[in-house]
Protein backbone atom coordinates (compact mmCIF):
# COMPACT_ATOMS: atom_id res chain seq x y z
CA UNK A 1 0.00 0.00 0.00
CA UNK A 2 1.50 3.32 -0.90
CA UNK A 3 1.61 6.10 1.68
CA UNK A 4 -1.81 7.86 0.79
CA UNK A 5 -3.19 4.83 1.33
CA UNK A 6 -1.45 3.65 5.44
CA UNK A 7 -2.31 7.38 6.02
CA UNK A 8 -6.17 7.17 5.90
CA UNK A 9 -5.98 3.64 7.72
CA UNK A 10 -5.33 5.68 10.57
CA UNK A 11 -7.64 7.99 10.33
CA UNK A 12 -11.15 6.99 12.45
CA UNK A 13 -14.21 5.01 10.49
CA UNK A 14 -15.99 8.07 9.06
CA UNK A 15 -20.11 7.89 9.27
CA UNK A 16 -20.20 7.86 5.87
CA UNK A 17 -20.12 4.75 3.63
CA UNK A 18 -16.65 4.41 1.42
CA UNK A 19 -14.84 1.29 0.30
CA UNK A 20 -10.85 1.90 1.34
CA UNK A 21 -9.53 2.96 -2.04
CA UNK A 22 -6.48 5.56 -2.34
CA UNK A 23 -6.48 9.08 -3.88
CA UNK A 24 -3.43 7.20 -6.42
CA UNK A 25 -6.12 4.41 -7.39
CA UNK A 26 -8.80 6.95 -8.17
CA UNK A 27 -6.01 9.39 -10.19
CA UNK A 28 -4.91 6.15 -11.98
CA UNK A 29 -8.93 5.44 -12.84
CA UNK A 30 -9.29 2.45 -11.00
CA UNK A 31 -12.20 3.46 -8.77
CA UNK A 32 -14.33 6.84 -8.89
CA UNK A 33 -16.51 6.98 -5.78
CA UNK A 34 -19.65 9.22 -5.43
CA UNK A 35 -18.89 9.99 -1.51
CA UNK A 36 -15.77 11.06 0.11
CA UNK A 37 -15.28 10.47 3.42
CA UNK A 38 -13.18 13.91 5.09
CA UNK A 39 -10.25 12.05 4.77
CA UNK A 40 -10.13 11.38 1.84
CA UNK A 41 -10.59 15.17 0.79
CA UNK A 42 -7.28 15.89 3.49
CA UNK A 43 -5.47 13.32 1.25
CA UNK A 44 -6.48 15.26 -2.01
CA UNK A 45 -5.73 18.44 -0.62
CA UNK A 46 -2.39 16.93 0.51
CA UNK A 47 -1.73 15.31 -2.96
CA UNK A 48 -2.57 18.58 -4.57
CA UNK A 49 0.11 20.49 -2.39
CA UNK A 50 2.53 18.44 -4.31
CA UNK A 51 1.51 20.01 -7.94
CA UNK A 52 -1.76 20.63 -10.66
CA UNK A 53 -0.05 16.68 -11.69
CA UNK A 54 -2.60 14.94 -9.17
CA UNK A 55 -5.58 17.12 -9.78
CA UNK A 56 -8.51 14.92 -11.10
CA UNK A 57 -10.42 14.77 -13.83
CA UNK A 58 -13.74 16.42 -14.32
CA UNK A 59 -15.73 13.33 -14.10
CA UNK A 60 -13.67 11.86 -11.22
CA UNK A 61 -14.87 14.15 -8.56
CA UNK A 62 -17.88 12.94 -5.93
CA UNK A 63 -21.26 13.47 -5.77
CA UNK A 64 -20.49 14.76 -2.11
CA UNK A 65 -17.78 15.36 -0.25
CA UNK A 66 -17.57 15.08 3.28
CA UNK A 67 -16.42 17.91 5.59
CA UNK A 68 -14.45 16.95 8.95
CA UNK A 69 -15.21 18.90 11.94
CA UNK A 70 -12.01 21.36 12.01
CA UNK A 71 -13.12 22.49 8.16
CA UNK A 72 -16.93 22.86 9.72
CA UNK A 73 -15.20 25.05 12.77
CA UNK A 74 -12.76 26.87 10.26
CA UNK A 75 -15.43 28.04 8.09
CA UNK A 76 -18.17 28.43 11.06
CA UNK A 77 -14.71 30.68 12.70
CA UNK A 78 -14.89 32.96 9.73
CA UNK A 79 -18.43 33.24 8.80
CA UNK A 80 -18.34 34.77 12.76
CA UNK A 81 -16.08 37.55 12.11
CA UNK A 82 -17.61 38.65 8.59
CA UNK A 83 -20.14 39.61 10.87
CA UNK A 84 -18.26 43.29 11.11
CA UNK A 85 -19.32 43.87 7.53
CA UNK A 86 -16.18 43.24 6.28
CA UNK A 87 -14.59 40.05 3.85
CA UNK A 88 -11.77 38.21 5.14
CA UNK A 89 -9.56 35.77 3.80
CA UNK A 90 -7.35 32.91 4.98
CA UNK A 91 -4.98 30.54 2.21
CA UNK A 92 -5.41 27.13 2.73
CA UNK A 93 -1.73 25.45 2.38
CA UNK A 94 -0.22 22.24 2.79
CA UNK A 95 3.09 21.66 5.36
CA UNK A 96 5.39 18.66 3.48
CA UNK A 97 7.10 17.81 6.54
CA UNK A 98 4.52 17.39 8.90
CA UNK A 99 1.56 16.69 6.09
CA UNK A 100 -0.89 18.30 7.44
CA UNK A 101 -3.73 20.49 5.75
CA UNK A 102 -3.52 24.15 7.30
CA UNK A 103 -5.88 26.96 7.39
CA UNK A 104 -4.75 30.65 9.06
CA UNK A 105 -6.08 30.66 12.68
CA UNK A 106 -6.92 34.34 12.12
CA UNK A 107 -8.37 35.03 8.87
CA UNK A 108 -7.18 38.95 7.18
CA UNK A 109 -9.44 41.58 7.03
CA UNK A 110 -10.22 42.84 3.48
CA UNK A 111 -13.03 46.07 2.61
CA UNK A 112 -16.68 45.07 2.72
CA UNK A 113 -16.87 44.16 -1.08
CA UNK A 114 -12.66 43.27 -2.17
CA UNK A 115 -10.00 41.20 -0.93
CA UNK A 116 -7.39 43.29 -2.28
CA UNK A 117 -4.12 41.71 -4.25
CA UNK A 118 -2.06 43.00 -1.48
CA UNK A 119 -4.02 41.46 1.13
CA UNK A 120 -3.40 37.77 -1.01
CA UNK A 121 0.10 38.94 -1.19
CA UNK A 122 0.39 38.99 2.61
CA UNK A 123 -1.09 36.32 3.20
CA UNK A 124 0.63 34.69 0.80
CA UNK A 125 3.93 35.52 2.85
CA UNK A 126 2.23 34.31 5.92
CA UNK A 127 1.74 30.82 4.50
CA UNK A 128 5.59 30.95 2.81
CA UNK A 129 6.85 31.56 6.24
CA UNK A 130 5.14 28.63 7.62
CA UNK A 131 6.37 26.24 5.28
CA UNK A 132 3.03 25.74 3.32
CA UNK A 133 2.25 24.89 -0.02
CA UNK A 134 -0.35 26.81 -1.09
CA UNK A 135 -3.00 24.65 -2.76
CA UNK A 136 -6.46 27.47 -2.83
CA UNK A 137 -8.21 29.79 -0.22
CA UNK A 138 -11.41 30.80 1.44
CA UNK A 139 -13.02 34.19 1.23
CA UNK A 140 -15.95 35.40 3.03
CA UNK A 141 -18.85 37.63 1.20
CA UNK A 142 -20.68 40.08 3.99
CA UNK A 143 -24.87 39.29 3.99
CA UNK A 144 -24.88 37.74 0.51
CA UNK A 145 -27.70 35.21 1.30
CA UNK A 146 -28.29 34.21 -2.47
CA UNK A 147 -24.65 33.08 -2.60
CA UNK A 148 -22.66 33.19 -5.60
CA UNK A 149 -18.74 33.62 -6.88
CA UNK A 150 -18.00 36.83 -7.98
CA UNK A 151 -16.44 37.18 -11.85
CA UNK A 152 -13.16 38.44 -10.44
CA UNK A 153 -13.36 35.09 -7.98
CA UNK A 154 -13.58 32.72 -10.42
CA UNK A 155 -10.67 35.03 -12.58
CA UNK A 156 -8.23 33.55 -9.96
CA UNK A 157 -8.54 29.94 -10.53
CA UNK A 158 -8.56 30.15 -14.48
CA UNK A 159 -5.65 32.45 -15.19
CA UNK A 160 -2.71 30.73 -16.69
CA UNK A 161 0.07 29.67 -13.88
CA UNK A 162 -2.02 29.93 -11.27
CA UNK A 163 -1.77 28.14 -7.61
CA UNK A 164 -5.41 28.23 -7.37
CA UNK A 165 -6.64 24.40 -6.98
CA UNK A 166 -9.72 24.87 -4.75
CA UNK A 167 -11.62 28.44 -4.05
CA UNK A 168 -14.14 28.28 -1.31
CA UNK A 169 -16.90 31.55 -0.77
CA UNK A 170 -18.56 31.63 2.76
CA UNK A 171 -22.46 33.51 2.48
CA UNK A 172 -24.48 34.42 5.48
CA UNK A 173 -25.71 30.52 6.11
CA UNK A 174 -24.37 28.92 3.34
CA UNK A 175 -20.77 27.76 1.32
CA UNK A 176 -19.62 27.27 -2.41
CA UNK A 177 -16.48 25.38 -3.14
CA UNK A 178 -15.26 25.36 -6.70
CA UNK A 179 -12.24 22.91 -8.04
CA UNK A 180 -10.08 22.63 -10.57
CA UNK A 181 -9.73 19.82 -12.39
CA UNK A 182 -6.95 17.96 -14.50
CA UNK A 183 -9.02 19.44 -18.13
CA UNK A 184 -9.53 22.12 -16.72
CA UNK A 185 -8.62 25.30 -19.29
CA UNK A 186 -7.30 28.49 -18.77
CA UNK A 187 -7.99 31.82 -20.09
CA UNK A 188 -4.68 31.60 -22.09
CA UNK A 189 -3.50 35.39 -22.06
CA UNK A 190 -1.46 36.26 -18.69
CA UNK A 191 -2.54 38.54 -15.84
CA UNK A 192 -0.65 41.43 -18.01
CA UNK A 193 -2.75 40.68 -21.15
CA UNK A 194 -6.35 40.47 -19.58
CA UNK A 195 -6.57 41.34 -16.29
CA UNK A 196 -8.98 40.59 -13.84
CA UNK A 197 -10.87 43.65 -14.41
CA UNK A 198 -10.69 42.53 -18.23
CA UNK A 199 -12.16 39.63 -17.79
CA UNK A 200 -14.99 40.48 -15.61
CA UNK A 201 -15.89 43.34 -18.30
CA UNK A 202 -16.03 40.32 -20.83
CA UNK A 203 -18.08 38.09 -18.77
CA UNK A 204 -20.43 40.83 -17.35
CA UNK A 205 -20.84 42.79 -21.09
CA UNK A 206 -20.88 39.75 -23.26
CA UNK A 207 -24.11 38.56 -20.87
CA UNK A 208 -25.94 41.62 -20.53
CA UNK A 209 -24.73 43.94 -18.00
CA UNK A 210 -22.99 47.28 -17.57
CA UNK A 211 -19.67 47.42 -15.75
CA UNK A 212 -18.16 50.02 -14.59
CA UNK A 213 -14.98 48.85 -12.45
CA UNK A 214 -14.10 47.05 -9.35
CA UNK A 215 -13.82 48.96 -6.09
CA UNK A 216 -13.39 48.32 -2.26
CA UNK A 217 -17.45 47.71 -2.48
CA UNK A 218 -17.32 44.95 -5.41
CA UNK A 219 -18.06 44.58 -8.73
CA UNK A 220 -20.01 47.47 -10.18
CA UNK A 221 -22.59 45.91 -12.40
CA UNK A 222 -26.15 46.98 -13.63
CA UNK A 223 -28.38 45.00 -15.99
CA UNK A 224 -29.58 46.31 -18.81
CA UNK A 225 -31.99 43.58 -19.66
CA UNK A 226 -34.93 41.77 -18.34
CA UNK A 227 -33.19 38.50 -19.80
CA UNK A 228 -29.69 39.31 -17.51
CA UNK A 229 -28.54 36.21 -16.00
CA UNK A 230 -28.35 36.10 -12.37
CA UNK A 231 -24.51 35.85 -10.94
CA UNK A 232 -24.86 31.88 -9.83
CA UNK A 233 -26.09 31.49 -14.01
CA UNK A 234 -23.23 33.48 -14.83
CA UNK A 235 -21.23 31.28 -12.33
CA UNK A 236 -22.25 28.41 -14.04
CA UNK A 237 -21.36 29.47 -17.51
CA UNK A 238 -17.56 30.74 -16.44
CA UNK A 239 -17.60 26.81 -15.21
CA UNK A 240 -18.53 25.22 -17.73
CA UNK A 241 -16.12 27.39 -20.27
CA UNK A 242 -13.28 26.52 -18.22
CA UNK A 243 -14.03 22.81 -16.86
CA UNK A 244 -14.72 23.87 -13.09
CA UNK A 245 -16.15 21.69 -10.63
CA UNK A 246 -18.75 23.24 -7.90
CA UNK A 247 -19.77 22.12 -4.58
CA UNK A 248 -22.65 23.97 -2.53
CA UNK A 249 -23.83 23.17 0.81
CA UNK A 250 -25.85 25.10 3.93
CA UNK A 251 -23.55 25.66 6.62
CA UNK A 252 -22.47 23.24 9.00
CA UNK A 253 -23.61 20.60 6.23
CA UNK A 254 -20.88 18.50 3.63
CA UNK A 255 -20.69 19.36 0.08
CA UNK A 256 -22.85 18.70 -2.78
CA UNK A 257 -21.79 18.87 -6.42
CA UNK A 258 -23.94 21.08 -8.34
CA UNK A 259 -21.77 21.11 -11.43
CA UNK A 260 -21.30 18.96 -13.54
CA UNK A 261 -24.37 17.11 -12.93
CA UNK A 262 -23.17 13.97 -14.37
CA UNK A 263 -25.73 11.27 -14.59
CA UNK A 264 -24.40 7.59 -13.34
CA UNK A 265 -25.85 4.17 -13.24
CA UNK A 266 -26.06 3.41 -9.28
Amino acid sequence: MDFLGELIGRFKKSRLPQEPKTISQILEGKFAPKVWTSEYFREYIIALGRGEKFLLTIDQYPDLVELSKAWHETLENMRTKTSNGHEHYSTIGFNEIQRTVNVQREPLMGHPGQISTQLQSKAETFANRAGLNRVGDIHTHPNQHNLAFSIGDLYNLVYPGNRNYIMVVLGTNDNLFAFRARNSTTTGLSGDVLTQEGFCKSWYEGNGYRFTGISEAGEKTMPISANTPSQWELNLKVAKKHGLVLYESDAKRDLVKVFPVINRAS
